[in-house]
């Protein structure tokens, strides 16, 4: 029997709570986007207490990495998150590189460009509205 999983790309989704509306729309892409990519939901309060670092840590061998839960993202400014890099024998630039602009950035943009998702942005101080296509393969 051929194994189907050999030429597919791993992908970690970000998600907030289970059964929350970030899990919501993470459990839909795994189920629509099986035929073409292997994907794990984390969970970054239940699971990491919301630690962006150690969030990185368990997934960054996957292929794509996408944050549904965006707002952790803001935590590659912070001293705390810098300094985690720095014990753990990171530089930021090399992390930032490597991690953020080669799977975390890419995943975004591929669902878009496959018409996946699409953003609304809303304006400063608003949360921007993603909405999810229906995919049939």
């Amino acid at each position: 029997m051929m194994n189907n999983n050999i030429n597919k790309k791993r992908v970690a989704i970000i998600a907030d709570i289970p059964n929350w509306s970030f899990d919501i729309i993470a459990q839909l892409l795994k189920k629509e986007l099986s035929y073409q990519y292997d994907i794990d939901i984390f969970y970054c309060v239940t699971d990491f207490d919301k630690d962006l670092f150690d969030i990185l840590e368990k997934v960054k061998n996957y292929d794509v990495i996408h944050f549904l839960a965006r707002k952790l993202l803001m935590q590659f400014e912070d001293e705390n998150f810098k300094n985690k890099l720095l014990q753990n024998g990171y530089s930021y630039d090399e992390y930032t590189n490597t991690i953020i602009e080669q799977r975390v950035t890419a995943a975004f943009k591929k669902l878009v460009e496959l018409k996946l998702v699409w953003e609304k942005r809303c304006g400063r101080g608003d949360a921007n509205q993603i909405y999810l296509a229906r995919v049939t393969p």
